[in-house]
């Protein structure tokens, strides 16, 4: 769940266009890291990526969106004309194949790197 956390912060990156959280010293952005207290800069934001924000960016691990949970959030389900959903499906054929190849000792990270190779 701590790549959660990141992607919560990549998010919040990408839709505000800076980090989260600021300080002066690395002590003090560990301070307020583990204080999980940040400013949404963008009142336009909508309420939903807000929530999907603060369910990424939790400081308990155990409250933390999963990486399904995330992509079942109603922010990331949304499109702009409301027709199309993530196919979770797909996923699920993934992890299943990641799963059986751990069997034979197949590191996912080479898996990775194969399959960017075929593309």
């Amino acid at each position: 769940k701590a790549d959660m956390w990141s992607a919560g912060i990549c998010l919040y990156v990408m839709l505000f266009g800076q980090v989260p959280f600021k300080a002066s010293s690395m002590f003090e952005l560990h301070q307020l890291i583990q204080k999980g207290k940040y400013e949404i800069v963008d009142d336009s934001i909508s309420a939903e990526a807000k929530d999907l924000l603060s369910k990424l960016i939790q400081t308990n691990p155990k409250k933390r969106l999963s990486a399904m949970e995330c992509l079942n959030h109603p922010w990331l389900q949304r499109t702009q004309d409301g027709s199309e959903t993530i196919n979770t499906n797909r996923l699920d054929l993934a992890n299943v194949i990641f799963t059986e190849n751990e069997k034979f000792n197949i590191k996912k990270d080479y898996l990775y790197r194969l399959e960017k190779i075929k593309q």
